[in-house]
């Protein structure tokens, strides 16, 4: 399994790097983040209120996966007023899709699995048409799944999680963004036409099962007051210590690097730390994960050791106290919130990037103080794959909460040899992939009999 990832992976980096994906007038591609002044937090935003909007633009037939635009009734983009993990005030963009036939009291935030260290790789770039090629493993093409919410008429969020200074695995300020860019979208009826005491549903994969993770433990004590029912994730990173050691040294190598890089955004005492361990020769490029998307980081940093840029080994470097400290803080495991609202746990249990084990102890955690959990384990697929097969079940069980059914109360954990064979899981899939086609063949998106 883990050889079918690491094929996938080449194949499709030779693909999009090796050639441009868009034939477009370079004067039309948009604009990078880094370069592009709506990024920028403008003067006294300090002082308004989390959730605020700061600035806002419409972003029609902009949009697109590959190489073809999607026909939605209207995108917009809102800069926000959000909180780092110091709660001091930064300023993060989000995405908000309106389909066509859009149920003005239903929201999906979807969090796309960014995994990089560079502003350049945010979603809100990332999923415009032309945008460079190395960040569309991750968004473009995860913006199918979101689809299947678009064509049932729930509107969708797909927040810059990370935030402007792109702190990839912090959890508080993902947290932060996220419940933030749900407030934002809420509150802009008069733009978008959603009401704003709409129900919200939290989506997320590997990267994005992070935020949507921390928004959900989040939501009770920072946003109490939005009507989340419900959040799906899968491919949890629940620890990221236990990630950092499983993959240091192997085939994705280049997540840890993000992921360290990631952090020391946000943690000067990490930055300073890697300046003084680290060999001199060997920090610039430690540091180019600060300057590539996945595409790119994984093959570049492909089975480097600990030792080629530090004097010691994985355990060495993740046992020292900063490290220790930092890592500990920002795992979802033994942490300090809780989440309250129904959660839908599903994994791989061959997962070769993110232990089983992680999920099935945050599980364990969360059961023991309270949480209602369904945990639907995979026994066959790997990373890739459960990315999939485990989609049509978190759908399904998503527009439950959206229509107002019943959640399980308690914990119950289901294993079956896939979560694609299920009877939820294959329906969901059916309405996924379905969602997924119509898009590509460029029809309006939204609820099927009415656009068509």
């Amino acid at each position: 399994m883990k050889l079918v990832t690491i094929i996938l992976f080449t194949i499709f980096y030779n693909i999009v790097c090796g050639a441009p994906i868009i034939p477009l007038n370079p004067r039309s591609l948009p604009i990078k983040p880094s370069e592009d002044p709506f990024y920028s937090a403008p003067d006294g935003f300090e002082s308004k209120s989390p959730g605020d909007v700061l600035r806002h633009r419409q972003m029609n037939n902009l949009f697109g996966v590959l190489v073809i635009p999607e026909k939605i009734k209207s995108i917009h983009q809102f800069l926000i007023r959000s909180e780092d993990s110091f709660g001091d005030p930064i300023a993060a963009v989000t995405t908000v899709f309106e389909p066509y036939n859009a149920d003005a009291n239903k929201l999906l935030s979807y969090q796309a699995a960014e995994d990089a260290a560079n502003i350049d790789c945010s979603p809100s770039y990332a999923m415009q048409l032309g945008a460079d090629a190395d960040t569309i493993l991750t968004s473009q093409i995860e913006q199918l799944l979101a689809q299947a919410g678009l064509n049932e008429g729930w509107y969708v969020v797909i927040p810059d999680h990370q935030g402007p200074k792109s702190t990839f695995v912090v959890g508080e300020s993902a947290g932060h963004i996220v419940l933030d860019s749900i407030r934002a979208t809420l509150g802009s009826g008069n733009i978008t036409g959603i009401n704003e005491d709409a129900k919200v549903v939290l989506w997320g994969y590997s990267g994005g099962s992070f935020a949507s993770g921390w928004a959900a433990q989040m939501h009770p004590t920072y946003a109490s007051e939005l009507d989340i029912v419900g959040a799906a994730y899968g491919g949890i990173v629940a620890n990221i210590s236990q990630v950092a050691e499983k993959n240091f040294g192997g085939a994705f190598t280049g997540f840890v690097m993000a992921a360290i890089n990631g952090l020391a955004n946000e943690y000067p005492e990490l930055d300073n730390l890697i300046n003084e361990i680290g060999y001199k020769d060997k920090l610039d490029k430690f540091r180019k994960a600060k300057q590539m998307c996945l595409i790119e980081e994984l093959p570049y940093y492909a089975f480097d050791q600990v030792s080629e840029y530090v004097d010691g080994d994985k355990q060495y470097l993740l046992t020292l106290p900063i490290v220790k400290n930092i890592t500990e803080i920002n795992t979802m495991i033994g942490s300090k919130y809780l989440p309250t609202i129904p959660l839908y746990f599903y994994q791989g249990k061959g997962d070769e990037i993110i232990p089983a084990s992680g999920t099935d102890e945050l599980y364990e955690d969360f059961c023991e103080r309270g949480a209602d959990i369904e945990y639907h384990e995979d026994l066959l697929s790997e990373h890739l794959i459960q990315a999939v097969a485990g989609a049509g079940g978190a759908f399904n069980w998503m527009k439950d909460r959206l229509n107002g059914k019943s959640s399980n109360q308690g914990c119950k954990k289901i294993s079956t040899a896939s979560n694609a064979i299920t009877h939820e899981g294959l329906s969901g899939l059916g309405e996924v992939f379905a969602g997924a086609i119509l898009t590509l063949l460029q029809k309006p998106v939204g609820p099927y009999e009415d656009v068509l």
